[in-house]
């Protein structure tokens, strides 16, 4: 629901928008006609706090100086721009405990910690501390199966390097979208980043193949 405070008018130059389009194609096309950043112009439609979110219809049709109803006739994905999405996260729970269990043991074995330290180290249970140092090690070819999200895997090739530079989630989305015209959904990407630290930490860190006993 938009703002009543909030007056927004149409951008100096208008666009003309092409059947079977996305809405993110046409924010790109909006923005270079207009010499806006494509990821200010993006963010600013979303709107708070949906930043990286979806663009919003009714905001996106007042900037481009279009109705909703022509914006919805062009566009190939007008179901996703009715609504403002809500934010969550979106996180594979058994990769959250698997790479926990990891960290816990790894601290275990190479600093010899004791199961209260761990516990306050890691913000977690005692109880969760010697259900990780009781749990089976997983196999190195078991942590590396995942594959990245379906939305992220065709974009793998701009995102590694990024994430190979010191890029955050949010640094990196704007990148793709600035140089490449690309929006990456947020949320798998924040996802996937972070699957992609914790593989690096796993080679540098190889698992120990032997179990660990409770201490």
């Amino acid at each position: 629901m938009s703002d009543p405070f909030e007056v927004l008018r149409p951008l100096p130059v208008r666009v003309r928008p092409e059947l079977g389009e996305t809405a993110d194609t046409y924010i790109c096309r909006l923005a270079s006609a207009n010499h806006l950043k494509p990821s200010y112009l993006h963010c600013f439609i979303a709107g708070p706090s949906l930043w990286f979110g979806k663009p919003r219809l009714d905001r996106l049709a007042a900037l481009a100086g279009r109705t909703r109803e022509d914006l919805q006739r062009c566009f190939a994905d007008p179901s996703l721009l009715l609504f403002r999405p809500q934010l969550r996260e979106e996180q594979d729970a058994d990769a959250i405990r698997s790479e926990l269990f990891f960290r816990v043991q790894r601290d275990a074995e190479n600093r010899g910690l004791s199961v209260r330290v761990l516990s306050e180290r890691h913000g977690v249970s005692r109880h969760t501390i010697r259900r990780a140092l009781d749990a089976p090690r997983l196999a190195d070819q078991e942590l590396t199966r995942r594959r990245p999200p379906p939305a992220i895997l065709p974009l793998k090739s701009l995102i590694d390097p990024l994430l190979d530079e010191g890029l955050d989630p949010k640094e990196i989305w704007v990148r793709v979208i600035d140089q490449h015209h690309i929006v990456v959904p947020f949320i798998p990407l924040t996802t996937y980043a972070k699957e992609w630290h914790a593989s690096r930490v796993r080679e540098t860190f190889p698992m120990p193949h032997h179990p660990l006993g409770s201490q």
